[in-house]
């Protein structure tokens, strides 16, 4: 057998999934955004939640196995796709606080 030759164990990342997140959060997200602006009133846990997991997405869109790295699908891959996935969480993070203290000025 080549080594290039997947075997049934390995499982095979697509982008659909990521992709399909990626968009679902954005749209969320936008959908919050005309409620803070119809209403004056925000969510924090609402924004940071949904863009944390849009990092995620986004990290997987890249590249598919950052989206799946930090759960159960992920654990055979190397613990530095696991960093580099938290690290896209992180960056998710860091705009949902962007949005917070910045655009909504909470």
């Amino acid at each position: 057998m080549s080594t290039n030759t997947p075997t049934l164990n390995t499982p095979t990342y697509r982008r659909l999934i990521p992709g399909a997140t990626l968009g679902v959060m954005l749209v969320l997200l936008a959908l919050h955004h005309w409620y803070a602006v119809t209403y004056k009133s925000v969510y924090p846990v609402v924004v940071l939640l949904l863009t944390l997991i849009a990092g995620f997405a986004a990290g997987g869109t890249v590249y598919p196995p950052l989206f799946y790295a930090a759960g159960a699908y992920g654990r055979h891959l190397p613990a530095y796709m696991k960093v580099i996935s938290g690290l896209c969480a992180a960056c998710g993070l860091a705009t949902g606080f962007y949005l917070l203290f910045v655009i909504y000025s909470f």
